[in-house]
């Protein structure tokens, strides 16, 4: 006997002795070694306890039982134990997990094919209607979904919530021998969920490229699109997927198809900071100045990111610097409102205008408090805007800064030469302020100042 053998033995025996001990003292849990036991892999104490008459079903406090547990963990020795002392292969879980259920998901094939053997029942499904099927193609278990539909479970059973199929699911998690193994068995691939999405436009959602190439070379439609409007050209530049991009527009897809909300293929890709797709779309005879329903342009989009390179792209391109949007903003705003320091500064280094006011008569260096950047508010500083220039409601910076609580803005203002006397409409000075808004630390500071 080796050294290695005797320390397992007293393992596995100190192991069960704990087990028959937790089966004394805590009878409220008389059940709970038998899961124990499996989930440690411990056979010889699961076949003692199952031997002694441990309830073979007894679930833990969260419903799952030891069948429940091996099936999980994909212990196909234990599942076979448990299902010969006549463990129950179709109790339910807590959430209608079965056996077969929990199987599929932890992607073990000797236990999914141990309980198709013993007559699991393939139909059974979560409460959210999904199957065994829909769990391993989610998860990539290629295995094992061929195994569920050799058992003749449904290629295209949907689930109740979302109306998925296990193509929808397969194709979001970049399964493509899964994608190809169901559509080798009839799936259909340009079926709808509930949101109008087909595994295509799934796929590419996820930025799925080998998946993508596969349903592409299988006649997927190109020009699917979802309940919001998003097509496969948005949502491909939004990913910056420029080849996709171009294969789109070389199948008929107009490089300014609108989205829902009016937003282009050139916004997405601006929004998602992709200057190569962004220069190809510009390249190509993209809306520079596209406006979308809240008429922001694609300017607008790149400064919410922040990313210099789309930013510069657009501007060489003629892009409107100063374009307002719905609510007033011009894409200097969206820089500030988003912290986007050196964006903000290559705008207005290029001529965005640093005096025009917002909605509510907000001034830019408002706007770069409310965001919290000292870096903003340190850079519009040292370009002398006036600290003490007062919106509709007479608040100045140093009220904004008062009211959202940044200490260390409201001390830069002081020492740019903020008010801080200044009264707004309502009364208040900004130490009033921040008094109302519990921000007794800026407070202290406007008033020892």
């Amino acid at each position: 006997m080796t050294r290695h053998t005797t320390t397992n033995r007293r393992v596995l025996t100190r192991h069960a002795a704990a087990i028959f001990i937790a089966m004394l003292f805590a009878p409220a849990f008389a059940e709970m070694p038998l899961i124990e036991a499996t989930r440690a892999d411990d056979t010889e104490t699961l076949r003692q306890l199952i031997s002694s008459g441990a309830a073979i079903d007894a679930a833990d406090s969260d419903g799952f039982t030891a069948l429940h547990w091996a099936a999980t963990t994909g212990n196909a020795a234990i599942t076979r134990e448990l299902i010969a002392a006549g463990a129950d292969i179709e109790k339910r879980g807590p959430r209608g997990e079965t056996p077969l259920i929990l199987a599929a998901a932890g992607g073990d094939d000797d236990t999914v094919r141990l309980l198709l053997e013993r007559g699991a029942r393939v139909e059974r499904t979560l409460g959210t209607g999904q199957n065994a099927l829909h769990v391993a193609a989610g998860r990539g278990n290629t295995g094992i979904a061929r195994l569920l539909l050799a058992a003749g479970i449904p290629v295209d059973e949907a689930t109740e919530n979302s109306k998925s199929t296990a193509l929808h699911l397969a194709a979001g998690a970049g399964a493509t021998d899964i994608v190809n193994l169901l559509l080798d068995k009839g799936a259909k691939i340009d079926r709808p969920d509930i949101f109008s999405n087909t595994a295509l436009l799934l796929a590419t959602t996820s930025d799925q490229r080998e998946t993508i190439s596969a349903l592409v070379s299988r006649g997927a439609r190109l020009n699917a699109k979802s309940e919001t409007g998003a097509g496969l050209i948005h949502v491909a530049a939004a990913n910056g997927n420029t080849d996709f991009v171009r294969l789109l527009m070389e199948n008929g897809i107009k490089i300014n198809q609108r989205h829902g909300n009016r937003t282009t293929p050139l916004h997405w890709a601006a929004l998602g900071g992709h200057v190569q797709t962004a220069t190809f779309l510009v390249a190509n005879g993209a809306n520079i100045d596209a406006l979308s329903e809240s008429r922001d342009t694609p300017l607008h989009a790149a400064a919410i990111n922040g990313n210099e390179d789309v930013i510069g792209l657009l501007l060489q391109n003629g892009a409107k610097l100063n374009a307002r949007a719905l609510d007033s903003a011009t894409p200097l705003v969206r820089a500030l409102d988003n912290k986007n320091v050196a964006a903000a500064a290559l705008m207005i280094e290029a001529g965005s205008d640093i005096s025009e006011r917002g909605q509510n008569g907000a001034t830019v260096l408002q706007r770069a408090v409310i965001s919290g950047s000292f870096a903003m508010v340190e850079m519009l500083l040292d370009m002398e805007l006036d600290p003490n220039a007062a919106d509709e409601d007479g608040d100045t910076a140093l009220h904004y800064a008062a009211f959202f609580g940044h200490v260390d803005i409201a001390s830069r203002l002081l020492a740019a030469g903020a008010d801080k006397s200044a009264v707004n409409r309502g009364g208040f000075t900004a130490a009033a302020l921040a008094r109302r808004a519990g921000h007794e630390d800026v407070a202290a500071i406007l008033q020892s100042s």
